[in-house]
């Protein structure tokens, strides 16, 4: 039988009981986690746009982007600024995010500009 340690002390409860206890107890938004999620979701979008533009890694665009003469030059250097402009944008979020100001992760990153 689940225990429930509450202002009436400790106690045996039903299933039932125990189920209504926890619906009832109050979330508590966790900034930490609210931007990890935020940041997991930033890293699978550079990672998706790596694979659709046939990239391998972040080091190939950064070997790309170093050899101005290169065919790839201009989209590796598009690519790098993109992902400074939108890890400035969540880093800045991050910043300023409360409870109250929270958006929904998968939102957040819909609104990032795209390439």
């Amino acid at each position: 039988m689940p225990i429930i340690i509450d202002e009436n002390g400790r106690r045996e409860v039903s299933q039932e009981e125990y189920s209504i206890f926890l619906n009832s107890l109050s979330n508590v938004w966790d900034k930490e986690n609210h931007m990890a999620v935020i940041n997991e979701l930033h890293t699978q979008l550079f990672n998706d746009m790596l694979v659709s533009y046939n990239y391998l890694s972040m080091g190939e665009l950064l070997f790309w982007e170093s050899n101005p003469l290169s065919e790839y030059y201009e989209e590796s250097k598009a690519i790098l600024d993109w992902f400074v402009n939108t890890y400035k944008l969540v880093t800045d979020y991050a910043n300023v995010v409360t409870e109250e100001t929270k958006i929904d992760p998968q939102e957040f990153i819909e609104s990032l500009p795209k390439l």
